[in-house]
């Protein structure tokens, strides 16, 4: 275990977010970043505010899962299109292209788990 941080709490009103490539309108968190060692994969939460979007975008070699924490979105994986609310996973195979906007103007909260985190090589 010696590539690994001990055990640490990160709280997300400590944490910078950050607008990730691609994106509009959003904050997101890593809630695991890679000084944690951890290798298996990565926890953002992310916001995207009313007239915000996550654009198409494809990540090659990793899955994905959306955990829905708050809002109402539309999310589109491979031209399916889903209706995502609070308590939903939407599951992103490697290599999908998927994007995410919130409907009814509210903004959507929701956990990202990508696997591998792109500090590990596919």
């Amino acid at each position: 275990m010696a590539d690994y941080k001990e055990a640490t709490l990160y709280r997300m009103e400590e944490l910078q977010s950050t607008c990730p490539p691609k994106h509009r309108n959003t904050d997101a968190f890593t809630l695991i970043p890679q000084e944690t060692g951890a290798k298996g994969f990565v926890l953002f939460c992310t916001e995207v505010h009313p007239g915000g979007e996550a654009e198409m975008d494809v990540h090659p070699g990793r899955e994905h899962c959306y955990f829905m924490l708050s809002g109402v979105g539309e999310a589109v994986v491979n031209g399916k299109k889903f209706t995502v609310r609070p308590g939903d996973c939407l599951w992103i195979p490697p290599d999908a292209e998927h994007g995410i906007k919130p409907i009814g103007g509210q903004t959507i909260r929701f956990a990202v788990v990508t696997s591998p985190p792109p500090w590990v090589e596919v």
